[in-house]
């Protein structure tokens, strides 16, 4: 890592650990954040010796419009984040629709993800872009990397991407459960409820997991 890239990172800056010695136990935590229902995204970099890696993430957000930043969190002992810190930069490949299992491959600990998914070079960067599988992309350039208890808040700059077309719909999560969004795999019961299709895999961690099995699928009904 060069000098440059490793001024980026800022151990415990706020003190974290003097302050945070009273927080919930972490199934509490999951419980709760579980709540909040998100897309799915892989992010995707190389390591030092010039192979690619990758990890699931669904936690990350937009920072600014100007200049173009986002956000997303990454757990330290990820090899994905060593290869981000290697690379200085990194995609981020939001998931379409029915990609479920690319979103359990990458967050299991897989030695050949990339054999089992199609990905080019990215245009602005050059990294692993998943583009088969992925409605949109952002091609970023690692800005910032701050130490946040046991996980890297990394802030990229969007430096080019894609935007999804009309038809494309997203990947969703909430609960330990995938789903697609409402109205592209839903089918009407009556005029006050819809039956959404989902899926039920292991929790998608960004420190790898065991190999994925096949997700069992559950029906709920939404009214």
């Amino acid at each position: 890592m060069t000098e440059s890239q490793t001024s980026r990172r800022s151990p415990d800056p706020l003190g974290l650990a003097d302050r945070c010695s009273s927080g919930v136990d972490p199934a509490t935590f999951r419980a709760i954040m579980g709540a909040f229902p998100t897309g799915v995204a892989v992010i995707t970099s190389y390591d030092r010796t010039g192979h690619p890696r990758g990890l699931t993430c669904s936690a990350l957000c937009s920072v600014s419009m100007d200049p173009p930043l986002l956000l997303l969190c990454v757990n330290g002992n990820s090899g994905a984040l060593r290869a981000i810190r290697d690379s200085a930069g990194f995609v981020v490949n939001f998931l379409r629709e029915g990609r479920d299992w690319l979103s359990q491959l990458f967050a299991s600990a897989s030695p050949d993800k990339f054999s089992r998914v199609a990905w080019r070079r990215s245009v602005a960067t050059g990294l692993p872009w998943l583009s088969e599988d992925t409605i949109a992309h952002a091609d970023c350039q690692l800005v910032s990397d701050v130490e946040a208890g046991d996980h890297a808040i990394l802030i990229g700059l969007l430096v080019s991407g894609s935007a999804p077309v009309h038809t494309a719909q997203p990947l969703l999560y909430w609960q330990r459960t995938y789903a697609s969004w409402p109205g592209t795999e839903t089918s009407t019961v009556d005029q006050t409820t819809t039956v959404v299709t989902t899926v039920v895999p292991t929790e998608p961690p960004d420190n790898g997991a065991a190999d994925p099995s096949p997700p069992t699928h559950r029906r709920y009904r939404i009214p």
